[in-house]
């Protein structure tokens, strides 16, 4: 349903808290009030009251003087905004009582008003004709004035509304701000000398820091624009006309830069107004200021950002910045191909810029005995899945497992024989598709002691869920069998959010026999299993894989020897900020998934896609280019590795650093300063 009536009776009860008589509003308490209420709501009657009937909402309506008819009218119209009905429910709202002049019928003149001028309500054509009719002349003007947005005539029209109603704050207001649009600045300016009682101060102020900008009157436009109050809450605009206080700023910033008064602009914008403050920071030369303030941008404009970095010498990110459009560009499906005119002319910009970029390096190579490891069959491969047998279903007993590394799924006790299978993230890097890996702790002494976690090789959704229950035993001489529903995430129905994940194979009540002597195996004895191996990419046959001196078991970046790389430093500045944890869908699972644990948010290892060495990182940190993580993914399916890239300022002081995880991503600013330390400021973060 879409914001209206709640919201409306939301004010209602705001007033009756504050002691406010409600047999007679005042049109002035209805300026004060209904404008900014009636749309606060996310619903129109299901927030304020759940499970009521439309004669409780009417009732609150009624409160206001609104007659029952009218009442149950506009109750009506909040249920069905857009069914051809809604004209006919608004003309029965206006006709609602005998004497149009009544109190109860200017509130629903007001209503009837704002439903329209906000767009809650489509009507259209005659029947709009015929309910403006029926409004008073200014507010029917009004409404005409709001929705002729960009056509001839509008200002006209908002004059109008004003001439007609000069007391009421939002006409005078929208025809001082659609004055400012046409740069009709000093009759702005009068229209803003003495704004009507009621006026809201957020918005006066936010218009006259405009007209003294387009007057050239800068240091007076900035110190308006300081002066503008910051909003206790969010919200709508306050006017039909969608005047956004927060948005004097930028406009204020994007004025000044026209003019060509760079320092000022810069100096306004402060932290903000992407676009504008870097074109002026462009225009004096500081270029890289000029990605930084575009990159604070969570919708930054990707043609501008990928021109910038192109010129700070890396054409390489500039094509990241445009792998989305481009490929919306080049798409040979007709519905993504861009639908008009406006949409072709950006993608004709788009691809004329690509064309000066330098040709994209042949992908990057892999390691000859790498792509060996990732082009063997994992080693879960081996396992055998056998139909589990009918019977008595048993679950274990509950076990406290020290140190364990996520919830547990299952557990089994054997006579002295204990097992626990449990969810892990270390060695997943799933994001919202799975727990993680399933790891098995084991004890033979009826849980007192636990020796593991021992890594399956496989995660949940790839392709199993471990069950609760079994009806089979779990300890098979030297083999586990553990109880598994097959269900794999069909890659093809992977989307961020994942909230439509399919099955691409589905059979229920299996079992997987894992033979002991895979799971404990450790060949080359650094401490790790080749099942763990196997997923770190690095050799079981080998006890250092990069030849660092550092076994790999101990050594913090297995695959990587020790390299200077500044970019590193940068990486390493950001790389411990807290991350928000993720939602962990199901296919065919609920629409409200599960939190993963707090713990997983800062996992034990950390998988990075980069170009470039990563190491002296806290914490072990796998790091492939993308040619080899691509590898990855065909042996062991859907990976999503921290996608990393940095671009360092020309003074190699500072750089941007992008963490991108596909379903999180965060983007920083890292200054090294004087004494060697880094401060880091988060530009922009958002999470699907």
């Amino acid at each position: 349903m879409k914001p209206c009536i709640a919201a409306l009776v939301s004010s209602v009860l705001v007033i009756v808290g504050a002691g406010v008589a409600l047999a007679a509003p005042s049109e002035a308490e209805l300026r004060r009030h209904l404008p900014q209420r009636i749309y606060a709501g996310p619903a129109c009657l299901g927030e304020i009251l759940p499970g009521k009937d439309p004669g409780s909402a009417a009732e609150g309506l009624k409160n206001l003087g609104v007659p029952p008819a009218s009442a149950r009218a506009l109750v009506g119209v909040c249920r069905r905004p857009y069914d051809k009905v809604a004209s006919d429910l608004l003309l029965e709202a206006l006709d609602g009582a005998s004497d149009p002049a009544s109190e109860g019928q200017v509130v629903v003149g007001r209503i009837v008003e704002a439903l329209l001028a906000r767009h809650v309500v489509a009507v259209e054509g005659e029947r709009r004709r015929e309910v403006l009719s029926r409004l008073p002349p200014a507010r029917a003007a009004f409404v005409e004035a709001v929705l002729a947005d960009g056509e001839p005539g509008q200002l006209e029209k908002f004059e109008r509304a004003a001439s007609l109603a000069p007391d009421d704050p939002e006409k005078r207001l929208c025809y001082a701000d659609a004055l400012l649009r046409v740069e009709r600045t000093a009759e702005a300016e009068a229209a803003l000398a003495s704004p009507p009682p009621g006026s809201d101060g957020r918005v006066v102020a936010a218009l006259r820091a405009i007209a003294l900008a387009q007057r050239g009157a800068y240091q007076q436009a900035k110190d308006m624009v300081a002066s503008i109050p910051t909003p206790t809450g969010g919200g709508p605009a306050v006017y039909a006309c969608n005047i956004q206080p927060d948005d004097a700023r930028c406009t204020v910033t994007w004025i000044f830069v026209q003019a060509k008064a760079y320092d000022a602009a810069i100096d306004v914008a402060g932290p903000f107004c992407g676009a504008s403050v870097a074109e002026a920071y462009q225009e004096l030369g500081r270029t890289f200021d000029a990605y930084v303030a575009l990159r604070r941008d969570s919708f930054d404009d990707p043609l501008a950002a990928a021109k910038l970095v192109a010129a700070l010498g890396r054409p390489d990110v500039a094509r990241e910045h445009l792998s989305w459009p481009l490929e919306r560009c080049r798409s040979a499906k007709k519905e993504e191909r861009p639908a008009d005119e406006k949409e072709r002319a950006e993608c004709e910009q788009i691809l004329a810029f690509v064309a000066t970029l330098p040709e994209a390096e042949a992908p990057s190579t892999v390691d000859p005995e790498l792509r060996r490891r990732l082009a063997e069959k994992p080693l879960a491969s081996s396992y055998q899945e056998v139909p589990a047998p009918k019977g008595e279903r048993r679950a274990g007993p509950p076990f406290d497992i020290p140190g364990a590394c996520g919830p547990v799924l299952f557990t089994a006790l054997e006579g002295e024989r204990g097992l626990a299978a449990l969810a892990c993230g270390d060695l997943d890097p799933k994001g919202e598709l799975s727990m993680g890996g399933v790891v098995l702790y084991l004890s033979d002494d009826g849980g007192k002691r636990w020796d593991g976690p021992f890594h399956t090789g496989f995660a949940l959704g790839f392709p199993y869920y471990v069950r609760r229950d079994t009806a089979a035993p779990v300890f098979a001489g030297d083999v586990i069998q553990l109880p598994v529903d097959h269900r794999e995430i069909d890659p093809d129905s992977i989307t961020f959010p994942p909230v439509s994940l399919r099955a691409k194979r589905t059979a229920r009540d299996r079992l997987v026999r894992i033979p002991l002597s895979i799971l404990r195996r450790d060949q080359d004895g650094d401490g790790l299993t080749d099942l763990v191996e196997e997923r770190l990419a690095t050799d079981w046959t080998k006890a250092d894989t990069d030849g660092d001196g550092t076994p790999d078991g101990v050594d913090d970046a297995p695959l990587t020897k020790p390299v200077n790389d500044p970019r590193a430093r940068f990486v390493g500045a950001v790389i411990e900020e807290k991350k928000m944890v993720a939602l962990v869908h199901e296919p065919g699972g609920s629409m409200f998934p599960t939190p993963a644990p707090e713990r997983q948010a800062d996992r034990p290892t950390r998988f990075v896609e980069a170009s470039f060495p990563l190491s002296g990182l806290p914490g072990r940190t796998i790091a492939l280019n993308g040619a080899a993580w691509q590898l990855y993914r065909k042996k062991f399916g859907p990976v999503y590795p921290t996608k990393i890239e940095v671009v360092t300022s020309p003074d190699g002081k500072r750089a941007v650093v992008d963490l991108d995880e596909r379903w999180r991503r965060a983007v920083y600013l890292v200054e090294e300063k004087a004494d060697g330390s880094m401060a880091v400021e988060q530009l922009t973060a958002w999470i699907t």
